[in-house]
């Protein structure tokens, strides 16, 4: 594809370097805000915008502020960074307008007149070039085109970007649910060899428009190559019934799926001594499809042999002869065995199920499932299971999800089925939740009598502690999946006593504040739940990073949890935020004492560091581990204990390289050794 013919622009000469942006943002993001409550600030961006004036980001940082899920304040900040060229940003804050509301933007005006009329082009393809390989980019290019008014281009890059991506919501409510988003998916699946994505593309634009022959002809296809041949069989017989020679031959032979996996499954087919009519049929098209014409005719000679009136293998035939295809690629024959592709090396893992929970409190389920998919294991623990519903949720894949979440609840204990907030408390804030749960109502409202997803919505009830909705929502599921173990467990909780009234979670709230979420923390950490709190601070500091002490709270659970390296890059950012590299040392905090059951149990903690740093190296000498040092003096510095910590800091500094030589470390060892005489 010639990007630089996708789009035409004249260059841009107002563009803000990178560092200047950055400022504007931050002192617009961080700023008190005007004192007059009346000024429009969105409609001072949108004029400064038009007029080409960088006080546009401004004035979108103030609106934003105002309005934080506000749909077109995140939509104007989103058209101020492309027009500045920060595309990574442009698109972040295209997506959470999109999340507010998927019809954002829907009928607003075209680029030109909301900017600068001469950078469009040349933004657009700028961020064109950026696409190709770039799940983001190809999303917002399609946004911005579709602001365009440019359905058509916009249609290609959201089809890549879900390519991409492996799934993408926003993407495919922006491209529609149209037959000609699923089939341009399913080609390219085809061509990639990815059968499952190709036979699911195919098989929802079937769907939504079940006329043309060709998307019944795609899943035969992918079925087929993943030896799936009694239903392959199926749907290739749906399409002879449906299809138009006249454009159905052209269509499958500059389809161009992976030939040698369509190859080999085609003469396995002719294998046999007495292949059916039907799989002489679905061995033809798959050699047609491959570029193994002459044994494709062969084939179709075989069906006309079976049945002198078959219309599908005459066709064929008569096409092949019209454009002149008559031979098997270079060093093949006829029988010539073609042997399936190697699979693919395992890949190591991408993560742990802690990644996964990361990605998910951000949303980011596409990298979520990254994580996941090496994890999908038969001895995989139930807990997988029930992140890739999630995940696959997130990302629109509602039939996998539904066998992910029912995979769960078959291996899942019984307190984990009813557990409270189970699925809440995956996320970061309550509008990541909001947008995921509209997904699952979206489905159900989508096919009110539809089992699948009213069991799915019944659980999630159940564990919003909202009894008599799930009961509501489990009858059609009854109805129409009497024998689902699932349906019958759930049916057999919910008819409990303790399950008649609905109730609040503990005290705590389905959407609990950050200072909630810090409070529920320090909970676990007094119980001694470390790992718990952890990850308790954690979905705390990604809803409100500037919440009082939480950087020391998860430099405490570090320390707890002996997880040094992470413990000292806490601690590195402790005395950023304190800007200990200035002030004296006697203002450093870090109390890290506080917050423990008892002091016996602090001091365990204390003595399981101190071993850590003196347990010896090869030659028995004190282990150069620099960083679990700078820790331990820190800490020793925190209770006034001056002599060890200034022992401690002076072997950080030893074993340290230069370059980690922390000037706010420097400072402390300072302090240590003038407050230890």
């Amino acid at each position: 594809m010639n990007r630089n013919r996708i789009i035409q622009g004249a260059p841009l000469a107002r563009v803000a370097p990178l560092f200047a942006l950055l400022i504007l943002l931050a002192s617009g993001l961080n700023a008190e805000g005007p004192e007059v409550e009346a000024v429009d600030w969105l409609k001072r961006s949108q004029s400064a915008l038009v007029d080409g004036s960088r006080e546009s980001a401004k004035y979108a940082a103030y609106a934003l502020k105002a309005n934080p899920t506000g749909a077109r304040e995140n939509v104007q900040l989103s058209l101020v960074l492309f027009w500045m060229g920060q595309f990574d940003d442009s698109a972040r804050y295209m997506r959470r307008a999109l999340a507010v509301d998927p019809a954002a933007i829907v009928g607003l005006p075209p680029l030109a007149s909301r900017m600068p009329a001469a950078d469009v082009g040349t933004r657009l393809n700028q961020l064109a070039q950026r696409a190709e390989a770039d799940s983001e980019m190809c999303f917002l290019t399609g946004a911005m085109l579709l602001i365009d008014q440019d359905k058509r281009r916009a249609l290609a890059f959201l089809v890549r970007a879900e390519e991409l991506a492996g799934s993408d919501t926003q993407a495919s409510r922006l491209s529609g649910n149209s037959d000609d988003r699923s089939r341009q998916r399913g080609i390219n699946s085809l061509r990639a060899g990815d059968w499952a994505d190709a036979t699911r593309s195919f098989a929802f634009a079937a769907l939504d428009t079940p006329g043309p022959a060709e998307h019944y002809a795609g899943m035969a296809i992918a079925l087929a190559a993943s030896q799936d041949v009694p239903v392959a069989q199926h749907m290739l017989a749906r399409a002879i019934g449906r299809y138009d020679g006249g454009n159905f031959f052209p269509w499958l032979h500059d389809l161009k799926p992976a030939s040698a996996p369509c190859a080999s499954a085609g003469k396995a087919l002719l294998a046999p001594s007495q292949p059916t009519k039907e799989e002489l049929q679905l061995a033809a098209l798959l050699l047609f499809c491959a570029g193994y014409h002459a044994s494709a005719s062969d084939a179709a000679v075989r069906v006309l042999v079976a049945d002198k009136l078959d219309r599908f293998a005459y066709d064929l035939k008569a096409f092949q002869e019209q454009r002149g295809l008559s031979a098997d690629p270079a060093g093949t024959g006829s029988d010539a065995v073609i042997p399936a592709p190697l699979p693919d090396e395992p890949s190591p893992p991408a993560g742990t199920m802690e990644d996964a929970r990361r990605h998910i409190r951000r949303a980011d389920y596409a990298e979520a499932l990254k994580v996941l998919d090496p994890l999908v294991t038969a001895s995989a623990e139930p807990e997988v299971y029930r992140l890739v519903f999630v995940v696959l949720i997130g990302k629109g894949d509602f039939l996998d999800a539904a066998v992910a979440l029912q995979t769960w609840f078959e291996k899942a204990s019984r307190e984990d089925r009813t557990r409270l907030n189970s699925v809440r408390d995956l996320f970061g804030r309550s509008e990541q939740f909001d947008a995921w749960h509209k997904t699952v109502i979206d489905r159900r409202n989508a096919d009110p009598n539809a089992a699948m997803p009213r069991l799915v919505h019944a659980w999630i009830e159940v564990t919003r502690g909202r009894y008599r909705s799930a009961r509501e929502e489990l009858v059609v599921a009854k109805i129409e999946l009497p024998t689902n173990e699932m349906v019958k467990a759930l049916d057999r909780i919910l008819a409990e006593e303790a399950y008649q009234n609905d109730v609040t979670p503990d005290g705590v709230p389905e959407d609990p504040s950050p200072r909630a979420l810090q409070g529920q923390a320090d909970k676990l950490f007094r119980a001694g739940d470390y790992a718990g709190a952890r990850n308790a601070y954690l979905k705390a500091a990604e809803a409100d990073a500037k919440l009082p002490y939480i950087t020391l709270s998860l430099l405490r659970c570090a320390f707890a949890l002996a997880d040094y390296n992470d413990g000292y890059l806490r601690l590195v950012q402790l005395l950023d935020e304190q800007q200990a590299a200035m002030a004296e040392g006697k203002a450093f905090q870090l109390l890290v004492v506080d917050g423990y059951s008892s002091a016996q149990v602090y001091a365990g903690h204390l003595e399981a560091l101190r071993k850590h740093c003196e347990q010896g190296g090869k030659d028995g000498g004190i282990k150069l581990d620099a960083e679990a040092w700078a820790l331990y003096g820190a800490v020793l510095i925190g209770e006034s204990n001056f002599k060890p910590a200034a022992t401690a800091l002076a072997n950080w500094k030893a074993f340290a390289p230069d370059r980690q030589l922390n000037s706010g470390l420097l400072r402390l060892l300072e302090y240590a050794n003038k407050r230890s005489g």
